[in-house]
């Protein structure tokens, strides 16, 4: 479980640095 838990954090961080990334490239 604390594996599973981990990897969802580590893909929101992703999903969070995309949309950072995005921000960026608009402006």
């Amino acid at each position: 479980m604390e594996i599973n838990v981990h990897r969802l954090d580590e893909l929101l961080l992703l999903e969070d640095y995309r949309h950072f990334l995005g921000d960026i490239e608009l402006l």
